[in-house]
């Protein structure tokens, strides 16, 4: 390890004799992602080349991979529990629907029993209306002949 650092020291300083770097101080570690793998550089020597974005990084290379691990698994957590609540969202709202169906399917059937072939008869007759447009009537008043006949006009 200690001959590693040398050859880094001996390679920045060559460098140093053509690019100006200033040395970076109070560094730790330096980490960096590469598909989905995170590297860990410890111990780290880091120098910024004056008037530029750049940074020269020097140490030994550690593949972090329990940390690139732990955080794909809290990824995939995170993301299995997004599609459970999805999921329950999905069916909570079809459940929803097939309630509200089922209402207007007892709405209407309420309606049916509650018109008579009498009342559809006395709609005919007096309203001068078809047997289905007096059955719709009938349906949407709530089977009650003598609105359907006083907003006919008869």
């Amino acid at each position: 390890m200690n001959k590693i650092l040398k050859k880094g020291n001996k390679l920045v300083e060559t460098i140093q004799k053509t690019v100006p770097m200033e040395k970076l101080v109070g560094l730790q570690d330096f980490y960096l992602m590469k598909q989905r793998t995170q590297f860990a550089i410890r111990d780290v020597q880091a120098y910024h080349i004056k008037n530029t974005n750049m940074v020269f990084v020097l140490g030994s290379l550690d593949l972090a991979e329990r940390t690139a691990k732990q955080a794909a698994e809290k990824r995939k957590a995170r993301l299995q529990a997004q599609q459970i609540q999805e999921e329950a969202q999905v069916s909570e709202e079809e459940e929803n629907v097939e309630e509200q169906e089922e209402e207007k399917a007892e709405e209407e059937k309420d309606m049916t029993e509650n018109i008579t072939e009498e009342d559809i008869k006395v709609v005919m007759e007096q309203g001068g209306v078809s047997r289905e447009e007096s059955i719709r009537l009938l349906k949407e008043n709530g089977g009650d002949p003598l609105s359907i006949l006083m907003s006919l006009g008869k």
